[in-house]
């Protein structure tokens, strides 16, 4: 999602040239939507979460069919 800056009124668009800030202007460099870092790094943080408990869970399900086929085998004997 972007959102968009506000540009100051001495600066126009439509020249295709922009003014120089005064040297007490100060840049804003900050980012539209701080959140969008916060949102990022927690949706990646969940994203491995979720990974690793599906890696944790097929190795289970592997060991118990594993067991299950063996146990099969000593009662065939």
């Amino acid at each position: 999602m972007a959102s968009r800056r506000i540009v100051p009124s001495h600066i126009e668009k439509d020249e295709g040239s922009f003014e120089q800030l005064d040297a007490s202007e100060k840049s804003d460099i900050a980012p539209a939507v701080p959140a969008s870092t916060w949102a990022g790094a927690t949706a990646a943080f969940t994203a491995n979460l979720v990974l690793i408990a599906y890696v944790i869970v097929a190795m289970k399900e592997d060991q118990s069919e594993k067991l299950a086929a063996e146990e099969y085998t000593k009662k065939k004997k």
